[in-house]
């Protein structure tokens, strides 16, 4: 353990049990070791070198967040801890690195600051972002194609089209509360769920989708249209097999 490697290499402390140790490392030592134990058990009764986490006191402190004076009242790390601290890096035994468990990890905790990670963050923004796809893409273009090409000129849909220019300048935070005050409070869905971001998000981007394609179909040109239904084309085909892959750029 740490303690022996402490007493191998010559250092002086006044921490002379395993327990003193204990707040040098992260919670999660004692669990890496266990899992590496179980994994490769023909390797018990040999000696191992672990790279294991140091705690968020110790951590803070190397990285100049933790001061002395700071730890007289801390029941989380001691000054002695902290001398062998120095001593530990001064004879190499502990180091700063990269930590790539950060790309992997969890999100913080209290009980485990420094095993916080960008992992469940990343999940979290990819289901989400999927869930947008899926549902603004399709949604989006298919109400631009009928307010451009099949819906009647009439109130309603001058209102439905100011109605959508309107939301399209609405400000995020208005949608987030939406989000909040029907999904999760009306309709009771997990407030953590990429469900719920993505739902939000896809009432906030369906209108620029719905202008941008609208925008896109109008340059293309009438004629486009009036060849295709010249050579026997119905309108539904002449829009999507003509219309919409010229618009498909913009």
């Amino acid at each position: 353990g740490l303690l022996s490697e402490v007493q191998k290499s010559g250092i002086e402390t006044p921490l002379t049990k395993s327990k003193d140790m204990k707040n040098l490392l992260s919670a999660s030592a004692a669990a890496e070791v266990r899992d590496y134990v179980v994994a490769n058990p023909e390797q018990i009764g040999e000696t191992v070198e672990f790279r294991l986490l140091a705690s968020s006191r110790v951590d803070g402190y190397l990285k100049g967040r933790v001061k002395r004076e700071d730890v007289a009242d801390d029941k989380n790390i001691s000054v002695e801890q902290l001398d062998l601290t120095d001593q530990l890096r001064d004879a190499g035994i502990v180091s700063k690195g990269f930590n790539l468990s950060f790309i992997t990890g969890a999100d913080a905790s209290e009980s485990r600051p420094e095993q916080a990670g960008i992992g469940v963050s990343m999940l979290g923004s990819f289901f989400m972002m999927l869930v947008v796809l899926v549902l603004s893409l399709p949604i989006g273009v298919a109400a631009s194609i009928y307010l451009e090409e099949f819906a009647p000129q009439n109130r309603f849909t001058d209102l439905i089209e100011v109605n959508i220019s309107n939301l399209a300048a609405v400000p995020s935070i208005v949608f987030g509360i939406l989000g909040l005050a029907v999904f999760i409070q009306f309709a009771h869905l997990p407030q953590s769920a990429p469900l719920v971001g993505g739902l939000v998000l896809t009432l906030m981007t369906l209108p620029t989708i719905i202008i941008s394609t609208r925008a896109s179909l109008k340059a293309v040109p009438p004629s486009i249209r009036d060849a295709a239904l010249g050579v026997g084309a119905s309108k539904m085909q002449s829009i999507f097999h003509h219309v919409l892959p010229l618009a498909m750029p913009g």
